[in-house]
C-alpha cells in the first residue's frame, strides 16, 4: 500500500508541475521550435517506450510505481496532458493558463482526497470527497484572485462535475472543459454593452 501510495504521489506532483510546461508553452508561443517541439518530444519519448523494450525498461525503473496498468500497452497521460496542454495554450491562451491551473491543482487534489480519504463513492471509483476537495481548490483560488473569482469558482465547479463522470482522455478533458467555461465565464462577466 505505501508503494502506491508513493507512487500516486508522485504521479501527481508530476502533473502539477505541467503547470510549469503550461506557462513555457505560453510564453513561447510566438517560437514555433519550442511551442511545437516541447509537445513533440514527450510523445516522441513516450512512443519510444512503447517500441522498444530498453526504453521501457529504464521508464519502469524511473517512474514504474507511477504508471498505470492502462498506460503500459498505450500513449500514457504524460503525452495525453503534453497534448492537452498545448491545445489549449493554442485555443485559449492566456485563459488557458487559469484554466490549466483550476484542472490540474484540482484534480490533483480530487484524487488523491478521494482515494485515501474517500468514503462515499460512486460506481465508478469516484467520490464525494474527492468532488469537494476539487471544488475547495477553485473555491481557494477564487479568493486568491478576487476579480475574477467567480469565474474561477464556476469553472471550477463545473469541471469537478465533469471530473466526477470519468470523462475519456481525462488529462485532456478537463484541462479544456475548465479553459473553456473561464474563458466563457469572463467573457460574459466582462461584456458591456
Amino acid at each position: 500500500m505505501e508503494k502506491a501510495i508513493k507512487g500516486e504521489i508522485f504521479r501527481k506532483t508530476v502533473h502539477i508541475l505541467a503547470y510549469i510546461y503550461a506557462l513555457i508553452l505560453y510564453s513561447s508561443r510566438d517560437d514555433l521550435v519550442i511551442f511545437l517541439g516541447f509537445p513533440a518530444i514527450i510523445v516522441f519519448l513516450d512512443l519510444l517506450r512503447l517500441k522498444f523494450s530498453k526504453a521501457r525498461e529504464i521508464v519502469y525503473m524511473l517512474w514504474g510505481d507511477s504508471i498505470k496498468p492502462y498506460e503500459k500497452d498505450a500513449l500514457s497521460d504524460a503525452s495525453v496532458m503534453a497534448i492537452g496542454v498545448w491545445i489549449n495554450v493554442l485555443i485559449f491562451g492566456k485563459f488557458a493558463l487559469i484554466g490549466l491551473c483550476i484542472s490540474i491543482l484540482g484534480d490533483a487534489f480530487a484524487s488523491l482526497i478521494g482515494k485515501f480519504f474517500g468514503k462515499i463513492r460512486f460506481q465508478n471509483g469516484k467520490s464525494i470527497e474527492g468532488f469537494l476537495s476539487f471544488f475547495f481548490v477553485s473555491v481557494i483560488l477564487g479568493i486568491l484572485s478576487p476579480e475574477i473569482g467567480l469565474c474561477i469558482i464556476v469553472s471550477g465547479f463545473i469541471t469537478a462535475l465533469v471530473e466526477l463522470t470519468s470523462p475519456p482522455l481525462e488529462n485532456f478533458t478537463l484541462g479544456f472543459t475548465s479553459s473553456l467555461v473561464f474563458s466563457i465565464s469572463y467573457l460574459l462577466t466582462t461584456f458591456e454593452l
